[in-house]
């Protein structure tokens, strides 16, 4: 191993990440209407229509987070009309939530807006940077996941319906499937 290459991989990943969170989020999170979602709102969306019909419970386990927190994401979700709550005839108890029609209006812009955010950025590289780049990443979760830096169940973004057969975490058994 190179020797500051820890590092550098320290650095590099940190500003990846921040990246993602600050430059995406707030790019895409810039709005101040009704409608206007944080970051975790629009994670919880984004779970939601992965996997329609979930109950707050599994909804707070696929996005790593407690049970209240979940429960007051879908409340705020459901007043801005982006979410319905559907009860289980077999258990009042139980609450399932699927995006109302606006939700997935709203999802869908989000999801175009960040695509072309991304497309934008990976545009300033040419299709060998952009090739090496998407099997660094590759890589670089598969030997992360070798090397036990996480469990598999831990970093799944729990794709659900959207569950691609080349996820990383996939092919080194990290994971049995997609969830």
């Amino acid at each position: 191993m190179v020797a500051h290459g820890v590092g550098r991989a320290e650095l590099l990943g940190d500003l990846f990440v921040r990246l993602f969170r600050i430059g995406l989020g707030e790019k895409l999170m810039g709005g101040n209407g009704p409608t206007s979602l944080t970051l975790a709102q629009y994670e919880a969306l984004r779970f939601i229509a992965r996997h329609p019909h979930s109950t707050v419970g599994e909804m707070a386990e696929g996005m790593r987070t407690a049970y209240p927190s979940a429960t007051n994401m879908v409340t705020r979700l459901h007043k801005k009309g982006l979410i319905k709550k559907v009860g289980v005839r077999s258990d009042r108890r139980l609450v399932k939530v699927v995006l109302s029609d606006t939700g997935k209006q709203v999802l869908d812009d989000l999801n175009s807006t960040r695509t072309n955010l991304l497309g934008e950025a990976l545009a300033e590289m040419s299709d060998e940077e952009q090739l090496g780049f998407l099997q660094s990443l590759d890589r670089f979760i598969r030997a992360a996941s070798d090397a036990g830096l996480v469990e598999g169940g831990e970093v799944c973004v729990r794709c659900g319906s959207d569950g691609q057969c080349d996820c990383p975490l996939l092919r080194v058994g990290a994971l049995e499937e997609c969830k």
